[in-house]
């Protein structure tokens, strides 16, 4: 579980990072 939430947690970073470069 705590893996899971590990890799969900980058994939999180990772699309806020697309998102704000997206969304500018």
């Amino acid at each position: 579980m705590q893996e899971y939430a590990r890799h969900t947690g980058q994939l999180d970073v990772a699309r806020e990072l697309i998102d704000g470069v997206t969304g500018e």
